[in-house]
């Protein structure tokens, strides 16, 4: 596919989307985003040991003043970014995407600090470079730090150290993220802000952020995605509803849950709306403290739906858990993976770069924890392969890239990518140059559009996005790379007289090929389009 055939979303349309979810929505299908929302009632964490503990948000907020004498220092002595506003949320901008985000300095301590740009401070966190005002953080030397979020490989398990106090030198929380590299060593520190490549060295780290490149990495070329935090909740678990409860139960003990005995209710769900069990059951557990918060226990309310900061008490009551667990598959995780919807960055957990983590939490590493929760119910039961169960594609460009119901550029487009980076997708096979996906929302009986039913179905709901714009990352699955065949030109993964009439186009002037399609089209290879090239052709498909 070639990016002149791709269709970029008009500001107008966006607008439009914006305005119609403002308005109220009577039906079951409207969803209150959290977005915006400040001093939480607790703030959730998990220790290095796995052990879910919550920390009161005055705690910290009180313990922090920024410290102010670092201001106006050279850029090139500073190097760690600190969270400092603890008033309400800190707004940033993506840098790349433009991107309108939000975090809360509760959770998070440090970032990588690139530069100063005018009134801002440019920073790597959670998988984003960000854009934030200067008055909302602090830049310091590492030198005068005690300790930085840290990545580690323990015992085959990369574990991230999420910093919570740099003047400290304990780092007590952290959360799995699979198994890392195969030449990460065991007990050794790595650092990275954006979670896919990793350094030994804090300091070349921020020579390759700086420059745009990851040359002093550990895996230059070979980017890390953690397996359950960018699965699309398109995908399905094997684990089924018991499995699920045993786990629940050999974590809260005697304690009393709402998420007690609910393993079958995510699995049911699962399958009516086409969200990964694992992936909600993740969320379940970071949102109510594996159902046991006083909204789960008083409003069967086990995600936190509406329970905004300002008024917990607004929070949605539900009459039992699996009403709970049915409303978040069927609109909050619906709504967040529609592609026209103002929320959606992908339909995978994500941290601040895609995904939900970018909307749905103030936690920039939401997605990562409960994740977190989901590794740790596919390592209880590791002879079901759940960690390697589906192949991911990633596309990490920002190019707003066409998805399709068919493998050709003649095709109906579905939706689009937007222009969200490290944007992940289901890969069910190939056909031609095009990969077979799992649509991110369910499709009308005809495939030719978005569906209205929340009501997924994969003998359905497939979808074709070009593969010059995905790769296949390191994370499971069985299907091969796709493979573009000199002289297929626009691409439908067969060469036949329409490439040969692109390619006269392109020699008389009358349109120009470019990119990928130009090469495709140069069959002999010397870098330039001309008749020789469409003879070659015209020989491969007239025997």
């Amino acid at each position: 596919m070639v990016k002149n055939l791709l269709k970029k979303i008009s500001i107008f349309s966006l607008l439009i989307a914006m305005l119609t979810l403002c308005i109220t929505n009577t039906t079951a299908n409207y969803v209150n985003l959290k977005e915006g929302d400040s001093n939480e009632e607790f703030l959730t964490f998990i220790t290095a040991e796995g052990e879910v503990v919550t920390v009161d948000p005055d705690t910290k907020a009180k313990r922090i003043t920024p410290q102010l004498e670092n201001v106006g220092a050279a850029a090139s002595s500073l190097d760690v970014v600190r969270f400092t506003y603890y008033a309400g949320v800190t707004n940033y901008t993506d840098y790349n995407t433009g991107t309108a985000g939000y975090l809360s300095a509760g959770y998070i301590e440090d970032a990588a600090f690139v530069k100063y740009e005018g009134d801002y401070v440019i920073a790597i966190m959670s998988g984003a470079k960000i854009k934030v005002a200067k008055d909302k953080v602090q830049v310091l030397p590492l030198s005068s730090t005690k300790s930085t979020s840290f990545y580690r490989k323990e015992n085959g398990v990369l574990k991230h150290y999420i910093a919570s106090d740099i003047t400290q030198t304990t780092v007590p929380y952290a959360n799995q993220v699979g198994p890392g590299l195969a030449n990460m060593q065991e007990n050794v520190k790595y650092f990275s802000y954006d979670g896919h490549y990793f350094w030994t060295d804090y300091s070349k780290m921020l020579s390759d952020y700086r420059a745009g490149t990851y040359g002093n990495s550990i895996n230059n070329g070979n980017p890390y995605y953690n397996y359950f935090q960018f699965l699309s909740h398109r995908s399905y678990t094997a684990i089924n509803g018991p499995a699920i409860d045993y786990f629940v139960l050999s974590n809260i003990g005697s304690q009393r849950s709402v998420m007690n005995g609910q393993g079958q209710n995510f699995v049911d769900s699962q399958n009516k709306y086409g969200t990964n069990a694992l992936l909600m059951v993740g969320v379940a557990i970071n949102e109510s403290n594996w159902g046991t918060s006083s909204l789960a226990l008083s409003k069967n309310n086990l995600f936190g739906h509406s329970a905004y900061d300002s008024n917990p008490n607004n929070a949605t009551p539900y009459a039992n858990a699996k009403e709970s667990i049915n409303y978040h598959a069927s609109t909050y995780v619906s709504n967040y993976s529609k592609p026209t919807d103002w929320k959606y960055f992908g339909s995978h957990l994500g941290d601040k770069q895609s995904g939900m983590n970018i909307k749905y939490a103030s936690d920039p590493f939401w997605g990562e924890k409960a994740a977190h929760h989901a590794w740790s119910i596919s390592n209880m039961y590791p002879y079901m392969s759940e960690n390697t169960k589906y192949s991911i594609g990633i596309k990490s460009s920002a190019d707003v890239v066409n998805v399709r119901n068919n493998a050709n550029t003649s095709s109906s487009i579905l939706y689009n990518t937007k222009n969200t980076m490290n944007y992940p997708v289901v890969i069910t096979g190939t056909s031609g140059a095009w990969y077979k996906i799992n649509s991110d929302y369910p499709l009308n009986s005809g495939r030719t559009a978005l569906g209205t039913s929340p009501d997924y179905s994969t003998s359905r709901d497939y979808a074709y996005i070009h593969g010059d714009y995905v790769f296949k990352a390191n994370t499971g699955g069985t299907v091969t790379q796709p493979t573009n065949k000199k002289g297929d030109v626009n691409m439908d993964g067969t060469i036949n007289i329409l490439d040969m009439y692109l390619v006269r186009k392109h020699i008389v002037k009358t349109a120009t090929l470019t990119g990928e399609q130009f090469k495709l089209a140069d069959i002999s290879g010397d870098n330039v389009v001309n008749i020789l090239d469409m003879y070659q052709i015209r020989k491969i498909f007239v025997k």
